[in-house]
């Protein structure tokens, strides 16, 4: 059995292998070291023997603190592993240590385990049956696998596997003693997740019009229920006004390019394929750097921003007085930076394929009017939300606009509420 185990990955998985250690140790001493304590003793604790037992387990949840430099800290600490007894167990539990160097000096006495991490989200869906096939099966797979996707997949393109074994945990304790995890567990855990609750209402904004057993009651349930005990109310509305703003962007985009492409005033069916030079169409649209406090945002781009670095670091050759010449070849013109793009390559893919058996997001918006009609609530929220209300009022105005996108048109009371002409009334021109 070798003396060194190197840990990475989700929690539970390397808990497992932590357990497995433990009981293949007759007897030990625990210690347990982190950032709070420093190199040199636990260096110490590594060089001697147990007093009370046959092995000593220390489990290094943190690099300890050092005044040396990363790279002697480390040359240091596989030679102290090499010399340490071998009754002496040493656990690297989740440490940043990525030097290929450190890990070749210690791979005789060494075993490393990598387990799966983070999960790429658009992937999450396809991932997840296989999961819970290996632990405890769903009683209806197809809705509650859709349901979990939900509550787990937040505003990001990683979905954390610890997040996925918290809520799988839950399901478990719930459940008991069934076989299954029935789809009323499943329903009452996932309404405790508020990606859960903003994604179904999201996705309902979008079958509204489309799916008769849908309706705005549903949206607004789902809303309510996620902003109905939130402390700072107006924070979380502009929040979600703004993530409706860009997403509709996107669809926008899309939709406005195929139309364009097939020469079409509304899209069919045959019209919505996912081809590469979609992406080639909207990567071209750079991602701005913000500047400023919240009130005096300022959006720069990349040539302001180069130029800027350009200038600090022109001053800072200068004050050195230096004859040396580095920072010309870092600010040369030809070695750009590469442009960020403002959207994500899986977010156009998932638009245009659909998320697993979903329909893709762009099939409910096939022409400029429903597009125009959603993009300009949004607009007229944004505005409104810039001036004091009360509580009801936001709640009254989250209404509203959550109405007219399920609806795709405006009443007459719509457009008065949101002080909008009346040609948005489709036919009046």
């Amino acid at each position: 059995m070798k003396k060194v185990f190197a840990l990475k990955g989700n929690f539970q998985q390397r808990s497992n292998r932590l357990k497995k250690i433990k009981n293949s140790l007759s007897s030990f001493d625990q210690y347990v070291f982190d950032e709070t304590h420093t190199f040199d003793y636990v260096l110490q604790q590594m060089s001697e023997y147990s007093c009370f037992s046959d092995n000593k387990l220390i489990i290094l949840k943190g690099m300890p603190i050092s005044d040396v430099t990363r790279a002697t800290l480390l040359k240091r600490f596989a030679d102290a592993l090499l010399k340490s007894p071998s009754s002496c167990v040493v656990v690297l539990d989740n440490l940043d240590i990525r030097a290929k160097s450190f890990f070749d000096k210690i791979e005789p006495i060494c075993e490393r385990y990598n387990y799966i991490d983070k999960i790429e989200t658009y992937n999450l869906k396809d991932w997840l049956p296989g999961y819970f096939k290996k632990r405890k099966e769903l009683k209806n797979p197809g809705e509650d696998i859709e349901k979990i996707y939900y509550a787990l997949m937040v505003n990001e393109s990683t979905v954390s596997v610890d997040s996925v074994n918290a809520l799988f945990n839950k399901l478990v304790c719930l459940t008991g003693n069934a076989e299954k995890i029935p789809t009323e567990v499943v329903d009452s855990v996932c309404a405790d997740y508020d990606s859960f609750l903003i994604n179904q209402f999201i996705n309902v904004l979008d079958k509204c019009p489309h799916v008769k057993t849908i309706s705005y009651a549903k949206a607004w349930y789902f809303i309510n229920a996620r902003m109905a005990e939130e402390p700072n109310l107006e924070e979380e509305v502009a929040k979600l006004v703004y993530l409706l703003a860009n997403r509709y962007d996107l669809i926008q985009l899309i939709v406005n390019y195929l139309l364009e492409k097939n020469k079409c005033e509304k899209l069919d069916d045959r019209h919505i394929e996912y081809t590469p030079d979609i992406w080639d169409y909207i990567k071209k649209i750079e991602k701005l750097e913000r500047e400023g406090s919240f009130t005096k945002t300022r959006m720069i781009d990349f040539e302001e921003r180069n130029r800027r670095e350009k200038e600090v670091k022109d001053k800072k050759k200068k004050k050195r007085k230096t004859k040396k010449k580095k920072a010309e070849d870092s600010t040369e013109e030809g070695k750009k930076k590469e442009m960020p793009t403002y959207f994500k390559s899986p977010q156009v893919v998932g638009m245009v394929k659909g998320f697993g058996s979903e329909p893709p997001s762009i099939s409910f918006y096939r022409d400029r009017w429903s597009l125009y009609v959603v993009r300009s609530v949004i607009n007229k929220t944004m505005c409104k939300l810039r001036s004091k209300h009360t509580r009801s009022e936001l709640l009254i105005l989250l209404a509203m606009m959550s109405k007219v996108i399920c609806k795709r048109e405006f009443t007459q009371a719509e457009l008065d509420y949101f002080d909008m002409p009346y040609r948005f009334i489709k036919g009046v021109t």
